[in-house]
């Protein structure tokens, strides 16, 4: 996704092993218009800004930005949404072997996984929403996070989706 011109409202989640990935990968693109540094850890925030050639104004370093409990509930969102992509991946690989019983048995056992996923980051937003609303006196940054938010818990959406789709597709091979 990061190698091509993608227009309408997108959100790339990207999990590396170290910072150079990280950077490699960021710079190692032709359209790439701007990154964001999601860190606990300003040193590793200050290092990625300076390294990362388009780092949206404002997010350089976004722990130090948002309401302390925001950063923590973005995180945990953050992780259940790549886990689930990792899920999703993992079932989609095992559908050209669907033929073997085992394969099919693990495609279903993990897309009863997406779907525990999904239903944490339900949990996770509701929780986050319910704290937003209660502590945060800044409209526009209860608007800005509550989009954070949703958007966020949409990526599980999507890939509870997928695994629906590849539910579906195993019993009907069954």
């Amino acid at each position: 996704m990061s190698q091509h011109e993608v227009f309408g409202p997108v959100i790339s989640l990207q999990t590396f092993t170290d910072e150079a990935q990280a950077i490699r990968s960021a710079n190692g693109v032709e359209y790439g218009l701007a990154s964001s540094v999601w860190t606990k850890h300003h040193g590793r925030a200050m290092r990625m800004t300076r390294a990362l050639g388009r780092v949206l104004p404002g997010a350089r370093y976004l722990h130090g930005m948002l309401a302390p409990f925001a950063f923590e509930e973005i995180t945990r969102l953050t992780d259940l949404s790549v886990r689930c992509c990792e899920r999703v991946k993992e079932a989609v690989s095992l559908l050209s072997r669907l033929s073997d019983p085992n394969c099919a048995t693990a495609a279903l056992k993990t897309c009863e996984e997406i779907d525990k996923l999904e239903s944490d980051a339900d949990r996770v937003m509701r929780s986050a929403l319910s704290k937003l609303f209660r502590e945060e006196p800044d409209v526009r940054e209860v608007l800005k996070l509550k989009a954070i938010y949703e958007l966020l818990e949409t990526i599980t959406d999507k890939c509870e989706d997928v695994a629906n789709v590849i539910e579906g597709i195993v019993l009907e091979n069954s």
